[in-house]
């Protein structure tokens, strides 16, 4: 493997492996058998790998969600855009990569709104959990055990929040 395939490879494998505890959780929160979820996230996998390059800039991120989300529609499955939620627990912005989470939530807002999709504000609620819980500005220890993994209190509140979105999804078509 050359240097610079072996750079985006390992570059990959830590975003992926920082994402994978929460996108696991979201995906099982849809899916009613493990086998299920083990196969889609088996795909979702590989897809990521395969768009890995075409995701490098903010502009790159909001086409490819775009054209997501069209072919979700095209099918006529719901779509439930989500926005990160942290990397780091201070609630007041001083996270190393605050600026960045930022602006892909304010993308996926922006897109959602757009698409007329349902969005599930994960990084909103997140955010909104630490200012209360979290007076000392720790980096982790609140919501993750390593500023990025859920600990049992990061999984309570994003399986919460998940589920409130498919409960208002639910109750607005009634």
């Amino acid at each position: 493997m050359k240097n610079a395939e072996r750079e985006k490879h390992d570059r990959f494998l830590r975003l992926y492996v920082e994402n994978e505890e929460s996108l696991n959780g979201f995906v099982r929160s849809l899916l009613f058998t493990l086998d299920d979820a083990r196969e889609v996230m088996q795909d979702t996998a590989v897809v990521l790998w395969r768009k890995f390059e075409e995701l490098d800039s903010p502009e790159d991120f909001e086409s490819g969600l775009r054209d997501m989300i069209q072919k979700i529609n095209d099918i006529g499955a719901r779509v439930i855009l989500c926005t990160p939620t942290v990397i780091g627990e201070k609630p007041d912005g001083t996270n190393p990569d605050d600026e960045r989470l930022d602006q892909y939530a304010d993308i996926s807002r922006k897109v959602a709104t757009e698409t007329s999709s349902q969005l599930l504000d994960l990084r909103k609620g997140f955010i909104t959990y630490l200012k209360e819980h979290n007076p000392k500005n720790a980096s982790e220890g609140i919501l993750t055990s390593d500023s990025v993994h859920m600990n049992p209190a990061g999984n309570q509140l994003l399986s919460k929040l998940v589920l409130e979105a498919l409960q208002a999804s639910t109750a607005s078509k009634q």
